[in-house]
Parts: structure tokens; sequence; C-alpha cells
């Protein structure tokens, strides 16, 4: 099995509602992402805001949730 196709499987699965599998995406490019848009905004202080893990509260009671910023106007809660 192609990485490509590991990787529409585990992408079926994040959209499944499985955080283990978002996980697995995130660790697998954060790197990439960080280098990639280090080299759009030429900043590694920026690029470090862009890809960082961050917490955000959640209306429900049960407290904050991950969220991981991937570009200033895209946020993936988790």
């Amino acid at each position: 099995m192609s990485s490509m196709d590991e990787d529409k499987q585990i992408i079926e699965r994040v959209l499944q509602g499985e955080k283990e599998a978002f996980a697995m995406i995130v660790e697998k490019y954060q790197k990439s992402l960080f280098n990639y848009i280090g080299r759009m905004v030429g900043e590694r202080e920026l690029a470090l805001d862009f890809t960082a893990d961050r917490k955000s509260p959640r209306s429900n009671p049960s407290g904050p949730t991950r969220a991981v910023c991937l570009a200033p106007h895209q946020r993936v809660q988790l």
C-alpha cells in the first residue's frame, strides 16, 4: 500500500472523528508543514505560531480541547 493510500485511510478515520488518526497525520506532516510555512512567511517564529499545538476553550463544560492551527484562517478542533 502506498503512503498516499495510507493517508487516505487515515483521513477517512479523521473525518469520522477519530482523534488518534488526526494525531497521526499531524505527527507525519508537522515538520514538513512547518518548513513550508517558514519559507512562505520568512520568519521562524511566525511559522511556529502557525503550526503550534494550541489549547482553546470549547463551549461545553468538559473544558479545553486541543486545536491545531494550520493557517491563520483555518483551525481544526479536536
